[in-house]
């Protein structure tokens, strides 16, 4: 057997459900919950050890004759002046003032000799529900909320009546316990006909869900009464009618809050496995300049490399070149509180709608269990949080390794080679040059050295050249596959960086998000389990 929820933490439930659910459910649900709180702890306020009979009706059905009868005391009117009752009236031994004040209440009549042993009972004829003025409705609508025991008096000439059947006794099938069901005015009906009638009036309430059985009464012959009184009695007597119909009440609204979760597209929290975050985190360090730094580290590298490894008249060409790292202010620069802090970059709108859309299509999937409101307001917030992502990107980049005092070893022995090679080349030129210069002045010198048919002068500047645009090629690639891995370190480096710090970010709301629906839904299935002392389910 499910356990059984108490008043006292049904209504500690119900709260924390409205809480949840204002601005997420459709209003009509949240404001029928809200309106139950507050009616409840209302009642509550009064004490429960008296029982309010509400005889409620339309038209003509003869509700004030019942109550006269009932009571034993001619106190509702119903002569010709009042063929409908347009106020409420109470009749209590006098002991309920506050709390019909409570219930708004103003025509009470004390009548001493009503049963003192019957839980304390305050008998109430209302408005008619149909009335054409719609104050009088409201009223009938108002106090049938806040009695404790209904007594539903069908007329037999229209006991089908939409009214009553749609608008009330459909919307009260956990409120059996509190329910009582009366065809009155039997008299006026051919005897051989109340069978027929009485078992139609019978089925259209179990038809509405309601497990009461209709009883016949008269108020002018006096059939019915007794039996009515003792139906009346045996509720009240136990003095946990006003319990019971308020557990009663918890447990419609929680029905009405799930069924309006689904009506939303709603359903149980869990039902959906836990999507991937690595998209949505990809495309948020995509749109916080991620690629412009790896592309930055890539091209400074590329230009420290060249710096050390090239010929060294380009040696003087790339000192002039600044470094991407430093151009974006991404040099890793310590400062008296720390790393220094990096200017946001500024990157493409398209991968700013990149990556709101990844965010929104993540959160959408990880609170699908949710109902379309409550689904949309997480997805906003978790892409609100998104677009204030920058200053957390930021720091993340400032602390990124980005490999900017990286020198390989290979960069020495080939800076060294191409050192070799270019004084090789202008060791050569100068001697051939100077060769030339001797001719030029006709002055006598010994033929330079030969190797083959060419001189060594001219073979240590061809050689020397060429061993330099060699060099030169082999530091290219090189270069070309040093930037290829350094762009992937740094890229993993800074999408698992920039990727942990969305998650605690963007996270978090959608994670706080789901951790409310699952609450609210807890609280709904505690709603639909109340039941009040000695109350069996």
């Amino acid at each position: 057997m499910t356990d059984t929820v108490t008043l006292v933490d049904g209504l500690e439930q119900l709260d924390v459900a409205v809480n949840l659910a204002v601005g997420k459910l459709p209003g009509r649900a949240t404001d029928e919950a809200a309106e139950l709180l507050e009616r409840a702890r209302g009642r509550q306020a009064q004490g429960l050890e008296h029982t309010v009979v509400a005889f409620a009706g339309a038209t003509g059905s003869g509700k004030s004759s019942l109550l006269n009868a009932f009571a034993a005391h001619d106190v509702a009117e119903v002569t010709m002046r009042r063929p409908t009752t347009s106020e409420a009236l109470a009749v209590s031994r006098g002991q309920s003032f506050a709390l019909l004040d409570w219930m708004g209440v103003e025509n009470q009549h004390t009548v001493e000799d009503l049963p003192e042993d019957e839980g304390n009972l305050v008998l109430l004829d209302l408005p008619d529900i149909d009335s054409t003025e719609e104050d009088n409705r409201r009223q009938a609508e108002y106090l049938v909320a806040r009695s404790d025991v209904i007594v539903w008096v069908l007329d037999p000439q229209k006991y089908a009546d939409a009214v009553i059947h749609e608008d009330f006794l459909r919307a009260q099938v956990e409120h059996s316990a509190v329910l009582l069901v009366v065809l009155n005015q039997i008299d006026r009906i051919d005897p051989a006909e109340v069978p027929c009638v009485l078992s139609d009036a019978q089925k259209l309430v179990q038809a509405d869900g309601v497990t009461v059985e209709v009883l016949a009464t008269s108020a002018a012959t006096g059939e019915g009464i007794d039996e009515l009184r003792e139906r009346v009695f045996s509720v009240a007597r136990t003095r946990q009618a006003a319990a019971q119909r308020l557990a009663a009440d918890l447990r419609t609204v929680g029905t009405q809050l799930r069924d309006a979760v689904y009506e939303q597209g709603g359903q149980e929290p869990g039902a959906a496995q836990e999507p991937s975050f690595a998209e949505a985190g990809a495309a948020i360090a995509r749109a916080s300049g991620s690629d412009i730094v790896v592309e930055a580290a890539a091209r400074s590298y590329e230009l420290r490399a060249k710096r050390a490894t090239s010929c060294p008249l380009k040696v003087l060409w790339h000192l002039r070149a600044e470094d991407p790292l430093a151009r974006l202010h991404l040099r890793r620069q310590t400062t008296e509180s720390g790393i220094a802090p990096v200017t946001s970059l500024a990157t493409s709108p398209v991968l700013a709608v990149g990556a709101r859309s990844a965010v929104q299509r993540y959160a959408e999937e990880a609170v699908s269990p949710m109902p379309r409101v409550w689904r949309e307001r997480v997805a906003e917030s978790a892409v609100a949080s998104a677009q204030d992502f920058r200053a957390a990107a930021d720091e993340v980049l400032a602390r990124a390794d980005l490999e900017e005092e990286r020198r390989p070893l290979w960069w020495l022995p080939l800076g060294a080679m191409q050192w070799l090679a270019f004084l090789t080349t202008l060791f050569g030129i100068v001697w051939l040059l100077g060769l030339w210069l001797v001719d030029v002045l006709h002055i006598r010198l010994p033929e330079p050295p030969y190797a083959g048919i060419f001189p060594l002068p001219l073979l240590l500047a061809v050689g020397g050249l060429l061993l330099g645009i060699m060099l030169s090629l082999m530091a290219g690639a090189l270069i070309d596959r040093g930037k290829d891995r350094l762009r992937e370190r740094v890229t993993k480096r800074l999408s698992a960086g920039i990727s942990q710090q969305a998650e605690e970010n963007v996270l978090q709301p959608i994670t706080q998000a789901r951790e409310q629906y699952a609450t609210f839904w807890s609280c709904v299935g505690s709603l639909r389990r109340v039941r009040a002392t000695g109350e069996s389910d």
